[in-house]
This record gives C-alpha cells, structure tokens and sequence, in this order.
C-alpha cells in the first residue's frame, strides 16, 4: 500500500488539509541550522495532539544528543522522530529506552562509500533510514501571486544543485545547460509542474491562470514593461493562456509577448476558456513541447 508523507506542515490547518485529501505521514520541523519550513514547537505539539489517529507525525529535530531529544519529544508528543544529524549508537540506545513505542528515523547525508557503512552501523537500532544526496528531489521557490503577495512554490526538480551558485534570479532557456538529463524530460512534458497541485489545494494558485515569476523578476520586468503588474490581479495557474499560445518567456521582449495572452486572459477568461487551456496543455504534455 502507498503511503504519502507531507513534509514542512506550517499549521492545523495545512495538516487537516494534507490528510483530507490522503496524507499518512505530516512531517514537523523543528528548530534547525539551516534549511525549509522550521515552525515554532508550540505549534507543532498543537498539530500532533490535532491529527486524527493513525497519522503519523514525524518530528524533524537536529538535536544529537538523547537527553536533549527525550525531552523535546516529550513536550511535543509526535509519533516519530527524524534525526537530520548523525547520532552516536549509544545514544539511539538511549532513545529506545527512554522513549518506548517511538519510531526512530535516521537521516544518512550520502557523500560516499562510508556512507553505506554509516547506514549499515545504524540500521539495527532505528526503525528506518532516509537517504540524503543532498540534491532533494523537491524544489521550493518563492512566487509573487495574486496582489503582490509571495508564497512557496513547489516543483520537481529539473536543474543542478549550483543552478544559481551567484545567488542571483535567472531565466531558464531552451536548452538551459543547467538542466540535468532528467530534468530535460520533466521540462519537456511539464511534469516538472505536477506538485503545484498542492498550492492549487492551499489556494495560492488556480489551474488556469498568468504563470507565477519570482519577485525578483517581477521587479525588473514591472520597471520595463508597462501594466506587467496587472496581471498580479488574478490567481496565477499552473497553466495558462500564454503558455498554450506562447510558451516561456525567457527574456524582457519574451515576457511583454506574455503579457499581451496574459492580459486576454483576464479579461475574457470563463469556464468554457480555462476548459480549452487545460485540454490544450495536456496535448501539449503528450506532445512533449515544454522548454
């Protein structure tokens, strides 16, 4: 049987929201150096005493030693604990005494071969063990949407870990040798788009809509491009009329070319309208005509 884990949880509501629609694992992180979606503990005891029964909930913590780890599980109450860091035996001994009926994850970062070794010394003494190639598979990225306002846009990852080493926003072109081979058959089909479905379900994006663009972007474009922002008054999508017409626009000229199907849209859009588009995406899926 399939199970699904849904990792970085901000609330209850987001955590009644992953299990309504078939979630069986909310994973809850805690304080870390560095890294995506840490919410304060109150909040994640609130959404472990709040999950119905049967949901696990996986508390991400990178405290190392056990008596540090025993209590923060004790005040949170979570049904599994993710240790993100590396563990000494005797101290994943000391959790399974101290802490009776809790599973225990452990997360092994892949650099090489000692790395199997690393995960065959711990294996015996935890429940699992989460392989870490430090490339994860998911990818977050801030969006500007409806009004101006920013949210975490979630994707399949498509290019390499360094894509932007200069910290800077870049266009991602036809071609792009950013892009690894996978990631060129996930561009191509856009399945590299499917997770966007769980902001579709969060209510940050609609189906069919103006495709969301980092704020960065949006900042250089608005300066260049008269009325860029208007196409901020809808719900961006995770297709739309531009990209059924145009596809990307990956240069200044490329995004007012956009604008003009985006600005169409929104004032004719319709049922019937967002209907077409999503028959013509999927041709457009099948006929493997992404970047």
């Amino acid at each position: 049987m399939t199970r699904i884990k849904i990792c970085c949880i901000q609330n209850v509501e987001e955590a009644l929201m992953a299990v309504r629609y078939g979630a069986s694992a909310l994973g809850l992180v805690s304080a870390m150096p560095s890294g995506p979606g840490p919410i304060p503990e109150d909040r994640i005891a609130s959404i472990a005493a709040t999950v119905p029964p049967g949901v696990s909930t996986f508390l991400l913590t990178s405290l190392q030693d056990a008596d540090s780890i025993i209590r923060q599980q004790r005040r949170l109450r979570t049904s599994t604990l993710q240790l993100v860091d590396e563990v000494s035996i005797e101290a994943l001994k000391e959790l399974r005494t101290g802490l009776p009926g809790i599973k225990l994850v452990q997360v092994i970062h892949v650099r090489n071969e000692e790395s199997v070794k690393e995960a065959m010394t711990v294996g015996p003494h935890v429940d699992g063990i989460l392989l870490d190639s430090g490339r994860p598979i998911f990818f977050h990225q801030k969006r500007m949407g409806q009004g101006g306002r920013t949210y975490r846009v979630v994707k399949l990852r498509t290019m390499r870990q360094d894509a932007e080493a200069d910290g800077q926003a870049h266009w991602a072109e036809a071609g792009d040798p950013r892009t690894t081979r996978v990631g060129r058959l996930l561009r191509r089909t856009h399945l590299d788009e499917f997770p966007q479905f769980w902001n579709v379900l969060r209510g940050d994006m609609s189906l069919v809509g103006p495709r969301p663009e980092r704020p960065e972007l949006v900042a250089e474009l608005e300066k260049k491009i008269p009325f860029y922002r208007a196409r901020l008054l809808v719900k961006p999508g995770v297709t739309g009329w531009a990209q059924v017409n145009y596809g990307k626009g990956a240069s200044v000229e490329g995004s007012a070319e956009k604008l003009e199907f985006d600005l169409y849209y929104i004032k004719h859009r319709s049922l019937w309208m967002d209907l077409w588009i999503l028959l013509r995406t999927v041709g457009s899926v099948f006929g493997f005509r992404g970047v």
